[in-house]
Order: C-alpha cells, then structure tokens, then sequence
C-alpha cells in the first residue's frame, strides 16, 4: 500500500470485481459491505486515516478488510498474521474463524502450530511439497507427525476446550 488512500478507500477497493469502481460513488451495497469489512476487521477507528501513516499491523487488518469486502466464496489467506504482536494474531484469526462459520471457505497458510491447532477444521501438513498428514488438528499435528516432518517435540494441551501445541524442543 504505497498510495496515500484512506482506509475506506482500500477497502472499496475489494468492491471492484463487482463494478464499483469508484470509492466516492459506491452503489448501496456495495457500500454496506465494505462497512460490515471495516467493522469485522476492527479498523472503524482507521477508516478516514491514509494506509500510508498506518503500522504495519494496521495495514494488515485493512488488507484483511479489503479482502472481506469483496465477499468472495473463498479466501486464501497466505500467513495472515506473519509479523504480527499476539493480539492481533488472535484477532485476524478469530475474523477468519468467523468469516468460515458463515460458509466461507477459508484457507490459511501459517507456519504457526499453534493458531493451528487452535483454530483450524482440517489441517494439511505439507513436507517436501508433499501432504503427509490430513485431518482435524489434533490428528494431522500429532506427536509423531511433528517429530518426523518438522523434528520438534511439542507441549500439548487443551485449554477453554481448545487444542493448544507449542513446539517446545528440536529433536
């Protein structure tokens, strides 16, 4: 995001695949989209702030927005919450969560096993461009499956009924 657009504006963006091409003039529902966008990425307090003086954190939840706003049947997400703080970690996962308990269907490729583990239906664990293990997280990132693929060993646990796996030592 190297243009000093402000934040609604990036995310009217994710508008375009459905005709709207000017952010000024968006059609109803194309404008009531990006506002559900701005809100379930949390940025409502950015919406009139230029991406250019947002931090990098910022700018992936409008990233995020933007993509929501398109309303796509599909979402690839490719390591949504690389360089992130935990919080915002959590949150783009719980949008994502959310957005694929609506029927979506939501792809996130993360070297996290942790988010994982956490928040994951179905887990595919890739290995020399490989899939060597499919199926729900606490199955796919197994004891075994992690010392073989990736050579840790990991804590495991399940804690507010979720499965939590942290890779404690390499093996």
């Amino acid at each position: 995001m190297h243009w000093p657009l402000s934040v609604r504006d990036v995310v009217a963006l994710g508008r375009y695949p459905h005709g709207a091409t000017d952010p000024a003039r968006l059609p109803e529902k194309d404008a009531a989209a990006v506002s559900r966008a701005i809100q379930a990425a949390d940025v409502m307090t950015l919406a009139d702030r230029r991406v250019t003086e947002l931090s990098g954190g910022e700018r992936s939840r409008v990233a995020l927005a933007r993509v929501l706003a398109v309303e796509a049947p599909v979402i690839l997400a490719d390591e949504p919450t690389a360089s992130l703080d935990p919080r915002y970690q959590l949150d783009i996962m719980n949008v994502l969560r959310a957005v694929a308990d609506t029927g979506t269907l939501v792809v996130v490729v993360t070297h996290d096993l942790g988010l994982a583990a956490r928040f994951a239906d179905t887990v595919l664990v890739l290995s020399d461009g490989r899939i060597v293990a499919q199926g729900p997280p606490d199955q796919a990132l197994s004891e075994t499956i992690l010392e073989d693929v990736f050579r840790v060993d990991s804590f495991r646990a399940r804690f507010r009924d979720k499965n939590v796996v942290v890779p404690w030592t390499h093996l």
